[in-house]
């Protein structure tokens, strides 16, 4: 896939994708303070979130794979 500079990623799409991963692996949901500690890493990483006219980091798409089939 190129890379779309259109592309955002919310902050809701990070937080859903990354606690079903930790219930997955850790059989708990992940506290608020690890959720925003990935917050600060993709904006670290990233930069800050744009917040108009759709909100997230800008240029940033997940790509996921199931491996479970």
């Amino acid at each position: 896939c190129e890379p779309n500079p259109y592309d955002r990623l919310p902050k809701e799409v990070v937080h859903k994708l990354f606690s079903d991963w930790y219930k997955k692996e850790y059989g708990k949901i992940p506290g608020n303070n690890l959720i925003q500690k990935i917050y600060d890493a993709m904006t670290k990483k990233f930069g800050e979130r744009k917040k108009h006219p759709s909100p997230g980091w800008e240029g940033v798409r997940v790509i996921t794979c199931d491996y479970s089939v």
